[in-house]
């Protein structure tokens, strides 16, 4: 059954084929803006991170959107399955909370580029430091929901250990 625009490609959940976009564009971004924080590279970089930044906020959208289409077709699984569906609820909250980090940053990032030419310098550096902080936390927030992303589908409980003996 098709349900939306983000449930499949090609047959397959949309989901895992977005996601592995998103882990790569997103920290990549979040560098990009975080060099903004060298005065000699903002006037040069500050479009290009813009848009990065851009780029990476629409794919988490869709890996979001596309997750919770995934989450719906396995509903059944996640109820009986107490520690998965507690496993996803952890990455639902990482990835709810990478959106709202990286939207901020993406706002931040656009006016810190319009503005930029019109900032005395003093100002300009408190808003490459807001922007460093908040690019720091996208990394971060990137690094945990996909690492409780993995842990819900591959070890949702713990038991399993998959290190080579």
């Amino acid at each position: 059954m098709h349900t939306s625009i983000v449930d499949t490609f090609n047959g397959l959940p949309l989901h895992p084929l977005v996601v592995h976009a998103a882990v790569i564009v997103t920290p990549v971004a979040a560098l990009l803006a975080l060099a903004l924080v060298r005065p000699s590279w903002r006037m040069r970089l500050r479009w290009p991170a813009a848009g990065a930044v851009g780029l990476a906020w629409v794919l988490v959208w869709v890996a979001r959107a596309s997750g919770q289409a995934l989450e719906s077709v396995n509903r059944d699984f996640f109820e009986k399955n107490k520690a998965a569906g507690a496993s996803l609820q952890l990455h639902i909250g990482f990835a709810d909370k990478l959106n709202y980090v990286l939207f901020t940053l993406l706002v931040v990032v656009v006016l810190f580029a319009w503005l930029t030419p019109k900032l005395p310098r003093p100002a300009g550096t408190v808003g490459a430091v807001v922007i460093a902080v908040l690019a720091l936390m996208v990394v971060g927030l990137v690094a945990q929901t996909g690492e409780q992303g993995a842990r819900t589908l591959w070890n949702p409980d713990g038991k399993t250990d998959y290190s080579v003996k």
